[in-house]
């Protein structure tokens, strides 16, 4: 493997080489970034959208998972037609009621295993079967860039990773950016770094490049990121997303949604992340907020029956979220309930244990893109293509 592979696919200590610079210009001097934002956020574990988006109006949720509903049973945020937010997500219910917010109950991907590993590769991936080098945000991002009808000035996507994720392979004009976790380099390794790579045309841009995104990150963090922490890449991807040729889609992730055990503490705190997060994207984005497109899902649901240990186990159905300041100006709006629900008697659950799915996240997430891109059907298929 030669240096320029290495580029393609890793992403280095300084920042991020493959992340482009955030200050270019178009040929009339007048700086990009004009163009509707979508930030993608999985949530990896499979979240339960029982406990996040919850049907108070059923009775039998007492009865089956007693344990989980009593502590937030009398502080739930109420939705409409009897649904609820989970009572840590504070500014996403005040999200909803701006019309800013949709949650979508009952639905999941077309994939019917219970594999943690499968089940986001198929969400990643967006096909009817997993490929692990195309994803549906580089197909998107493609379509975007085809739809602007430009060779110069293409728009860019970021990977707030370690590494291009499934989601966002396939397309090159993808970036990947994560605070490094070693030693700060000094200024006299970046002299002499640019030194070594004055002659590689290559080379001497990445580096320039990376360093501009370590100064402009470090700048707004205060060089105090903490690695991994949740709110804080959020905050660097909307510092990183309103810079004036600034990425047209993010990618952001979080674990910890696989709760076999000690589920109500746990999502106490996921919730909680979670929320502020978003309520940090909002602020960050800024003038940005108003065209800005926001999907929240997980690759599967939970069980509705609670396990022995405090928590629950992999399920089908589950629930996401679509939102962002552009949703006042899509087809749909916002401050809705999207989604049919199937009930949960036995009869009515899937394989005698899950939620039953009623649509299909890809569905929902391409109706979203087509809104906000003004794509069309034929473009859409080919970001979500059904076989």
């Amino acid at each position: 493997m030669n240096r320029r592979e290495i580029l393609k696919y890793s992403t280095v200590g300084l920042s991020a080489f493959s992340l482009p610079s955030l200050a270019l210009k178009n040929e009339n001097n007048s700086t990009l970034g004009h163009h509707r934002k979508v930030i993608w956020i999985i949530l990896r574990g499979g979240m339960d959208g029982l406990h996040a988006t919850v049907p108070t109006f059923e009775q039998s949720l007492m009865t089956t998972r007693k344990a989980i509903m009593t502590p937030i049973k009398g502080q739930l945020l109420p939705l409409k037609n009897g649904f609820a937010l989970h009572p840590e997500l504070k500014f996403m219910h005040k999200l909803f009621k701006n019309k800013q917010l949709n949650t979508v109950i009952a639905t999941s991907t077309p994939y019917r295993e219970r594999s943690h590993f499968e089940g986001q590769d198929f969400l990643e991936s967006g096909l009817p079967s997993i490929d692990l080098d195309n994803g549906w945000l580089a197909r998107a991002l493609k379509e975007l860039n085809l739809k602007q009808h430009k060779n110069d000035d293409k728009q860019h996507a970021l990977a707030v990773s370690r590494s291009i994720p499934i989601a966002m392979r396939g397309n090159e004009n993808i970036m990947s950016w994560y605070p490094s976790n070693l030693p700060p380099s000094s200024d006299d390794l970046h002299q002499r770094l640019i030194e070594l790579y004055k002659r590689d045309k290559l080379l001497s841009m990445r580096l320039e490049q990376a360093l501009e995104t370590k100064e402009l990150v470090d700048t707004a963090m205060g060089k105090k990121i903490q690695l991994g922490q949740f709110t804080n890449l959020t905050k660097s991807c909307a510092k990183l997303m309103s810079e004036p040729n600034g990425p047209a889609v993010a990618m952001l992730e979080i674990g910890g949604w696989d709760t076999h055990n000690n589920q109500v503490n746990r999502l106490n705190k996921r919730f909680k992340e979670l929320d502020q997060g978003i309520k940090l994207l909002h602020n960050g984005m800024k003038k940005h907020w108003g065209n800005t497109l926001f999907i929240v899902s997980t690759e599967f649901g939970r069980t509705v029956k609670m396990n022995g240990t405090g928590g629950t186990d992999h399920g089908t159905a589950t629930s996401m979220f679509i939102g962002g300041g552009a949703l006042k100006n899509t087809t749909s709006g916002g401050g809705k309930v999207l989604g049919q629900w199937p009930g949960l008697s036995k009869e009515q659950l899937y394989e005698n244990r899950d939620l039953r799915p009623t649509s299909n996240s890809f569905d929902w997430m391409a109706d979203a893109l087509a809104d906000h891109w003004d794509l069309s059907n034929k473009q859409i298929s080919r970001i979500f293509p059904k076989s």
